[in-house]
């Protein structure tokens, strides 16, 4: 009876440390990342895995930092003079998810304007034409951890309007921006992400500018083993293109 009892007490001690030694395994799975997966959303749906740790991003590409005399009501830059100059209208850098939530002031942002720099009026907005119908377009970003399970998963949106003239030239950009949507966070992970402006640039001539603006779209993800950051870039013309930045 004696040593029956004493089995009994081994066979418990070393199930409950198997026990524990699984429960360790499966706590390290769920909280390690594997893969993510990049979706571009439309009728012929494409997409691309990374490694978890690769950077996506455009090695020359910085982010620009937040000004603090920015307003919230949007920022006015000027480059250049006249019509072959141009003015930046609008928001530089906004976050878009904040503690794994869609940012509520995303719709109090004002969308940035690229358009020609006439005496730094930004009333030259209201007298340009020929605009084309606003564009959108989506892409969903999907985390799994080494159980195959999505962790962190979120859809963002860029927008804008292109083709607009002033005085029957150029082409030029406005209502540009980010917006996320059908965030889901799992437990223990924590999620930001953010969209900023890198730049500005004439892609045509002096005479008739092509406007084009550069976007970056960037995340951090967190756990109690890793932290993990991601981006994607875009370059949008003022001929109406949407072209992803990639290595």
């Amino acid at each position: 009876m004696k040593h029956f009892l004493l089995l009994i007490t081994f066979l418990s001690a070393t199930f409950a440390a198997h026990s524990n030694e699984v429960e360790k395994t499966l706590a390290e799975k769920y909280f390690t990342l594997d893969k993510v997966e990049v979706i571009e959303i439309h009728d012929e749906v494409e997409s691309k895995d990374f490694s978890y740790n690769k950077d996506n991003s455009e090695a020359s590409v910085e982010t620009t930092e937040a000004n603090p005399d920015d307003k919230e009501d949007g920022i006015v830059e000027l480059i250049g003079n006249g019509i072959d100059g141009m003015l930046l209208y609008g928001k530089k850098i906004w976050n878009i998810i904040t503690s794994g939530k869609p940012t509520g002031t995303q719709q109090h942002i004002v969308p940035l304007s690229v358009i020609p720099n006439i005496d730094g009026q930004t009333g030259t907005l209201y007298e340009m034409e020929n605009w084309e119908l606003p564009k959108s377009r989506k892409f969903k970003v999907n985390y799994k951890n080494l159980l195959g399970v999505s962790v962190v998963s979120f859809t963002y949106s860029v927008n804008y309007q292109a083709g607009g003239s002033y005085n029957g030239k150029g082409k030029w950009l406005t209502g540009i921006n980010v917006s996320a949507s059908e965030v889901s966070v799992m437990w223990g992970f924590g999620f930001d992400a953010t969209s900023s402006l890198v730049g500005v640039t004439n892609m045509g001539t002096k005479e008739n500018p092509i406007a084009a603006a550069t976007l970056k779209v960037s995340w951090e993800l967190s756990s109690v083993l890793q932290n993990v950051k991601g981006s994607e870039s875009f370059h949008i013309t003022g001929d109406n293109r949407l072209i992803p930045v990639t290595e």
